[in-house]
């Protein structure tokens, strides 16, 4: 990728306590793993530079023209989610003051990150003679044997549901990692012998039935309607295997290709407004695979939506040419990485938008453990009865893109990889990781009267969360603006 380039340093968190001025985000100190991705170059700034200081001593003083094209329009963005899973089947079980708090800092739009995608896990439901999982991951399912529905399993990650819509989160999909126990070869969620294919094909009616009997189920007693089902996790993946610490399930694409039409059928007999979303492939690369081989043998057309993981791959280009082909719109449905700064998922989110243009982009979970950087909040997932967490700094970075790229906008193109754009309503919105002095040229919105660009930066490695920087005059269609080295800058221009 052009452009800055981050590369691993230890550095010790600077300030404990969040500096919060335009938005009220504030879960605690942070705490945890100190391992930020950032430029090698802070470690010759100190608590008392200032922001120009490190931009100098970081060599980012100089000039930069950003382009922003409003004739090159985009997708229409539909918000950014999360998976519920593990985070919420543990967190789910908390004091009800802890668990809305969480729920809060996650999808209230006002003082929280305030996604609008939830992605709700079906669970398979493990062979009680088996306990490989970790507490986190050990998920009840609602048909523990064959025929027989426990509708009272699943309750906290259900709250944890339930509460995202209370909050005004607009989107839910199902999806499942794993048949349950009964209906795999080895007798486990876990996987196969070698990471084998699992399913066992002689259960296709009964899993399909499964899927629809729950999503049917939360349709009409909990009043929830999820927009799409996705009865595959990482399919192709080979690591699924006997004894893990996760549901998962190698089904392979003729096995995938007899299931698809059977959903669709059975579906449209529920009637039920939900439609199928696949195939959740762990990379972009097995995802335009995937895609291919769909189209090939015609069952593209029972598909509402693609989904894709974003943690391998680099055919980005050549995916989105297949989402045209095919005239179906594309999610990335899942993505995470250990980096607790934040940094890292700010360019991968931003190389997602620009080269893939996903209707939906996914983080992971919004809760992981404790320690590990994979989570905008962490706590100890592990420990039962241990319901304390607190926020990283990934927390802030993400919520630069959650809170002010809005459902409804349009992305249009900009001049720069480290720059997104997007326009909804009056409104012309910028998140950056450039540094230094940047203008941004918006004099191809001529019908537009924009006077002012608000900013406000995420700064890890200086301790600002969410600090608004100011007011600034934008001139001739152009704000010139002096951005901080390491770190996410949000411009809305009005």
């Amino acid at each position: 990728m052009a452009g800055y380039k981050l590369s691993i340093v230890s550095l010790v968190i600077l300030y404990l306590f969040a500096v919060v001025n335009a938005y009220k985000l504030n879960p605690g100190p942070y705490v945890g793993n100190d391992s930020l991705t950032l430029d090698p170059c802070l470690s010759k700034c100190s608590s008392n530079d200032t922001i120009n200081d490190c931009n100098h001593k970081c060599h980012c003083a100089v000039q930069e023209t950003v382009m922003i094209d409003a004739t090159a329009k985009q997708q229409k963005f539909h918000g950014f989610g999360i998976n519920l899973a593990w985070f919420a089947f543990v967190m789910g079980r908390a004091p009800e003051t802890v668990r809305n708090q969480i729920a809060d800092l996650l999808f209230d739009k006002e003082n929280g990150l305030g996604l609008n995608v939830v992605r709700y896990e079906i669970p398979g439901g493990e062979n009680p003679r088996f306990f490989f999982m970790h507490e986190r991951e050990r998920l009840p399912g609602y048909e523990p044997v064959p025929g027989v529905y426990d509708w009272s399993a699943d309750e906290s990650q259900r709250w944890f549901l339930m509460a995202a819509i209370q909050r005004g989160v607009e989107i839910q999909e199902a999806m499942a990692y794993s048949p349950p126990y009964w209906m795999t070869y080895s007798g486990s969620t876990t996987g196969g012998p070698k990471g084998y294919p699992n399913f066992n094909i002689n259960y296709k009616d009964q899993f399909v039935d499964y899927l629809v009997t729950v999503v049917k189920h939360f349709y009409e007693h909990f009043n929830v309607t999820f927009s799409t089902l996705e009865m595959f996790n990482e399919p192709l993946a080979d690591y699924w295997t006997f004894g893990n610490r996760q549901e998962g399930c190698h089904i392979g694409l003729d096995t995938q290709q007899i299931l698809i039409p059977i959903l669709h059928k059975k579906l449209q007999e529920a009637n039920i407004p939900t439609k199928i979303a696949a195939a959740d492939d762990y990379s972009i690369d097995q995802t335009l695979f995937t895609v291919l081989a769909y189209n090939e043998t015609g069952i593209i057309r029972d598909l509402h939506q693609v989904n894709t993981h974003t943690y391998a791959g680099n055919r980005r280009a050549q995916l989105h040419e297949a989402m045209l082909d095919v005239k179906k719109p594309l999610w990335v449905s899942e993505y995470g990485n250990g980096d607790n700064s934040g940094l890292l998922t700010a360019r991968h989110i931003m190389k997602d938008i620009q080269k893939l243009e996903p209707e939906v982009w996914c983080y992971w979970q919004g809760v992981d453990m404790a320690g590990s950087g994979w989570g905008p909040l962490e706590a100890n997932l592990n420990n039962v009865g241990d319901y304390s967490f607190y926020a990283t700094p990934k927390y802030y970075t993400f919520g630069q893109f959650t809170r002010f790229l809005k459902p409804g906008s349009t992305f249009v193109s900009t001049s720069d990889p480290l720059t997104l754009a997007a326009i909804r309503d009056d409104t012309l919105t910028l998140v950056t990781m450039n540094c230094g002095n940047v203008t941004f040229d918006v004099s191809s919105f001529s019908n537009m009267k924009y006077q002012e660009a608000q900013v406000w930066y995420s700064v890890p490695w200086k301790g600002l969360y969410f600090d608004k920087v100011g007011t600034f005059l934008v001139e001739d269609g152009k704000v010139t603006l002096n951005l901080p080295v390491a770190g996410v800058s949000s411009i809305v221009i009005q």
